[in-house]
């Protein structure tokens, strides 16, 4: 359970990262969950802590990308981020595809400033708040991509699943200039290869620190030879390679 200082040291980690990737001189997405900075104790205190964060990471050339988290808590993110962006246009959003509340909420942060991030969801969610894997789901993801992209605002197109991938490219969505695909460093690298081969814009989404386990878990359990490549790649690492920047 968090408390004050658990989110006092996880502002300060935060800060410490802005200041390392500045000496990358490559413009860094920091992506973080409210969560983690009292969003849960004291909404004035998290929302103090991100403006400080917003404010460094705009004098060193990177953005800040606010995950989204249990559907329990997406009121209060969007909430938070439409207070933020108007004073930080270096702020951007997550919406998860499968929460059925969430062609409300593009339409809504669309009214906002701020880069799009668009995943399908992580977390288990009753049949009431969200669509599970399926085909429907996959359908509700280009859906709202369709509107994003179409909106043009800059946005991110997390997700491995090659069908999507294979939908977005066939109505030429992937080479436009506000339009990037995020995928988790080390799954699937002959998709990311593929894309930069087709110069399409990429982002690495690397996670790191001491909870990154169940997350990865997640992304393993969304495409199941992700599991194969994974022992693969324990046992030769050599097969690893590097494939572009991004830190989240």
């Amino acid at each position: 359970m968090l408390d004050l200082q658990v989110v006092h040291e996880a502002q300060q980690e935060f800060l410490a990262l802005i200041a390392d990737c500045f000496q990358l001189h490559t413009p860094v997405g920091i992506s973080f969950d409210l969560s983690h900075l009292g969003l849960l104790l004291d909404q004035e205190l998290a929302f103090a802590h991100v403006e400080e964060l917003a404010e460094r990471a705009r004098h060193s050339g990177q953005y800040l990308m606010i995950s989204m988290e249990e559907s329990t808590k997406t009121e209060a993110i969007i909430s938070m981020y439409e207070r933020l962006v108007h004073r930080h246009e270096n702020v951007g959003i997550t919406i998860q595809a499968h929460l059925h509340r969430s062609l409300d909420d593009v339409k809504r942060v669309l009214e906002l400033p701020g880069k799009i991030r668009l995943v399908k969801g992580a977390f288990k969610e009753p049949q009431e708040i969200a669509l599970a894997r399926s085909v429907e789901l996959n359908e509700r993801y280009l859906e709202l991509a369709d509107i994003c992209v179409q909106s043009g605002r800059e946005c991110s197109l997390a997700t491995h699943d090659q069908a999507i991938v294979d939908e977005l490219a066939r109505q030429d969505y992937l080479h436009r200039p506000n339009v990037e695909v995020e995928l988790l460093y080390g799954v699937r690298p002959e998709l990311a290869h593929a894309l930069r081969e087709k110069g399409v814009q990429l982002r690495l989404y690397l996670t790191y620190g001491t909870e990154w386990y169940l997350y990865l878990c997640h992304r393993l359990a969304e495409h199941p030879p992700h599991v194969h490549q994974a022992i693969a790649d324990m046992f030769d690492p050599a097969r690893l390679q590097d494939v572009g920047y991004g830190m989240s």
